[in-house]
């Protein structure tokens, strides 16, 4: 709307590895791709066989559980993906409890640590290291010696209501490229995941800018039915 009124000679400049890019350069349009390919390795996907149910059993001692598993079958750090800064904490209890993983250093990354303690995070340590992770190590940014990715399949990602003009934080259900964090420096990667038929959560981020009273929507919402008691 500001281009196409108040100022034509505004240029937008996009970028991100995870967009939808038929949807995004439709609702941009008239719009140059330009297209930037990396280089990754092969990845082994493995799932649990069975779903697990995190009102029996915590996502956190799952996830030790599971780090005990693929830290005896592959070489190298771990990287393990938690919703949030709560479960990330009792994650490094359980792994700190954990027989199979003595010897290994557990250190948290999300973006209420402090910089000193995220660049510990991502630097090397003279023991193993597994870095507990929100989905800021996503794609946000590389961690060296990662090979293999343990995932929760959950994220807390924020959410707009555009019929209340709010946004809320709740905990979903997410399956994504994570395991491709463990591919982008070796071979023989490794990822786990809950189940492989855990449902996708979409990502959707959306601001209220001053004087936008009916914006355009690239992934419209569809509005919600009300109930009452």
């Amino acid at each position: 709307q500001i281009q196409a009124s108040v100022r034509p000679d505004l240029r937008i400049l996009v970028m991100s590895a995870t967009l939808d890019t038929g949807s995004l350069a439709a609702y941009l349009a008239p719009c140059e791709t330009l297209v930037s390919r990396g280089r990754t390795h092969p990845v082994r996907i493995e799932y649990q066989a069975r779903p697990v149910n995190f009102e029996q059993e915590p996502v956190w001692e799952a996830a030790a559980r599971e780090c005990e598993r693929v830290a005896a079958a592959t070489p190298g750090d771990l990287l393990v993906f938690m919703p949030g800064a709560y479960e990330i904490s009792r994650t490094l209890q359980a792994l700190e409890g954990a027989r199979g993983l003595r010897g290994c250093v557990a250190l948290p990354l999300h973006g209420e640590l402090s910089p000193e303690a995220q660049d510990r995070a991502v630097a090397r340590q003279a023991a193993r290291k597994i870095i507990v992770a929100t989905n800021v190590a996503e794609t946000s940014l590389t961690i060296d010696g990662v090979t293999a990715v343990v995932d929760s399949g959950l994220a807390r990602i924020a959410r707009f209501d555009p019929q209340r003009w709010s946004s809320a934080l709740p905990r979903r259900a997410r399956t994504s490229g994570r395991g491709g964090r463990a591919a982008l420096r070796r071979e023989s990667a490794c990822a786990s995941g809950p189940s492989a038929s855990t449902p996708s959560g979409r990502r959707r981020n959306c601001r209220r800018c001053a004087g936008w009273t009916s914006p355009r929507w690239c992934s419209p919402s569809r509005p919600r039915a009300s109930t009452t008691s």
